[in-house]
């Protein structure tokens, strides 16, 4: 599973924020999935940050990073 940058810098917030507005799941024993965009790796900066998102597996884990070296390190960590 690559990363996507097609939502770098100007629209990363507002594919974030329509993951977490979606529809949510909540699954016994394992807590609150977000099924839109799943499958979905990408990052974006913002207020002088970089927000990496990583909803492969529907849980919608975000980040904040000072360099986009360290936020794709993070993103990039188990795709190995």
């Amino acid at each position: 599973m690559g990363i996507t940058q097609k939502y770098f810098r100007f629209f990363g917030s507002i594919f974030l924020k329509k993951i977490l507005a979606s529809e949510v799941t909540l699954e016994p024993g394992h807590g609150a999935t977000y099924p839109a965009h799943k499958g979905e790796k990408f990052y974006f900066f913002s207020d002088g940050v970089y927000i990496g998102v990583d909803n492969t597996d529907g849980e919608c884990y975000v980040e904040e990073f000072d360099t986009p070296k360290e936020c794709l390190s993070w993103l990039t960590e188990y795709d190995k």
